[in-house]
């Protein structure tokens, strides 16, 4: 019996986890609808919200990271830029190259248009990683 209700919780953190990772793409598509209509605080904020449903979403950060780039929010815009790219050197996946590129030029353009000539550096070693 106590066998049956330990199965059942277990049962029942998977479908949670899964409805999490479901919602977080549902809010993540909103958040690609907002950008559309160039509602940049909507879309923000709901990618926020998909990354707080599943903070693993890294496509979720990466929207964001282009919607703080159109904001000139340049500081967030590398953040998120850079957790994309932790997370990839992390990951033992190799079909993220897409994501890879896209997130070194978004924290190229954000380090870019932060200003200083160590910034400039900085931007110029994510460019290269991208072509090489």
């Amino acid at each position: 019996m106590c066998y049956k209700f330990e199965k059942i919780a277990k049962n029942e953190h998977i479908v949670s986890e899964e409805s999490k990772d479901a919602e977080s793409e549902r809010l993540k598509t909103e958040g690609n609808d907002a950008v559309k209509r160039s509602d940049f605080p909507e879309a923000i904020r709901l990618y926020t919200e998909a990354i707080h449903m599943n903070p693993l979403n890294m496509t979720a950060f990466g929207n964001r990271a282009q919607v703080y780039l159109k904001l000139s929010r340049f500081v967030d815009a590398e953040r998120d830029a850079s957790t994309v790219l932790t997370f990839i050197s992390n990951s033992r996946s190799d079909d993220m190259d897409s994501l890879k590129v896209k997130a070194l030029f978004r924290r190229g353009l954000a380090r870019r248009s932060m200003g200083g000539l160590a910034n400039l550096q900085r931007s110029l070693l994510d460019f290269k990683e991208i072509v090489s």
